[in-house]
């Protein structure tokens, strides 16, 4: 029974890592959509802008070609970015079971588990003690250590105690029925001198069974370590480079500023100014899907540590 509800608690914390993995997805492709959004916007305006210049000969026809090719360019990016986003949002439905045409709100922060004093070993040591398909591997491993012993108890003798008793009331009394009550008993010890290697058969098959159970535990063991360590790590190099992210879009934002008024008054090309764009769709994109998958990374170090579900159950754990 206790195997039965280690591999329950296991199964539901897939189905929730899976409904938060399509949720922060949609979440990610909104960010993709409002990030596009953005850049056609720039695009229009760059548009605008290389018309005016070309209107007062500052520019040659090449200039707003390539102007109105790249704004055609972003509108068809959007277009792919809707269709992801209402295939995530489907698949979210689906999961969840709401409707379609929701939006999803902006989640709270979740803070990355403390090591405390004991480090990432204090981590694993935790995921050991409340990791659903390691306690369920220790169960199996305690019933078929109990195997064993059930197995080596067919060498023992057995014993059977019978009784019997019986009363009688008759009227009137015969000589036949004198006695009223009678009590029987009847006690055999059974030893089993041979059958024919049967015994030692199921006792080696139960020693298999408690070894490979034993194996499979110690494997699953080293397993649950690498999977925390993996995490943590992972965690760590997001963290790592989104603070670069971070400045890579501050720096972009200035840099893209700057080229655009340059542009604006003939002191950059328009090759500049779509380069300087690119440079900043990519470190806006880099910085928001980093953010998203820092919290990914999260939930999922605490689904490996097997606290995932203590949380959802009890959000003052966190």
């Amino acid at each position: 029974l206790k195997s039965g509800e280690e591999g329950l608690a296991h199964t539901s914390e897939g189905v929730i890592m899976e409904a938060a993995s399509a949720y922060y997805i949609v979440l990610k492709v909104e960010r993709e959509l409002e990030i596009k959004d953005a850049d056609l916007k720039r695009g229009v305006e760059r548009r605008r802008v290389a018309q005016a210049r070309f209107d007062v000969g500052e520019v040659t026809k090449a200039a707003v070609l390539r102007a109105e090719a790249e704004v055609a360019g972003i509108e068809a990016a959007v277009r792919g970015v809707k269709k992801d986003l209402a295939v995530s949002q489907e698949r979210l439905s689906r999961l969840v079971g709401i409707p379609v045409g929701f939006k999803v709100e902006e989640p709270v922060e979740i803070a990355v588990p403390g090591t405390g004093t004991g480090g990432i070993d204090g981590l694993i040591e935790i995921a050991l003690s409340r990791r659903s398909d390691y306690l369920k591997a220790k169960a199996d491993e305690e019933i078929a250590r109990e195997g064993i012993r059930y197995a080596r108890g067919g060498f023992m003798p057995t014993m059977r105690l019978e009784g019997i008793y019986s009363w009688r009331d008759q009227e009137p009394v015969t000589s036949l029925f004198f006695n009223k009550e009678s009590i029987f008993a009847t006690l055999t010890l059974s030893f089993p001198l041979y059958e024919g290697g049967l015994r030692v058969a199921e006792v080696r098959e139960a020693g298999s069974k408690s070894r490979e159970a034993e194996l499979r535990r110690v494997i699953l063991r080293k397993d649950i370590e690498l999977q925390v360590r993996e995490a943590y790590y992972s965690i760590e190099a997001i963290n790592s480079t989104l603070e670069f992210y971070q400045k890579q879009l501050l720096f972009a934002e200035e840099n893209y500023n700057m080229v655009f008024k340059q542009f604006t008054y003939g002191l950059a090309t328009n090759v500049d100014v779509i380069d300087a764009n690119s440079v900043l769709v990519a470190a806006q994109e880099s910085f928001a899907n980093s953010k998203i998958d820092l919290q990914l990374a999260i939930l999922e170090l605490k689904r490996r540590m097997g606290v995932l579900m203590e949380e959802m159950e009890n959000p003052a754990y966190q």
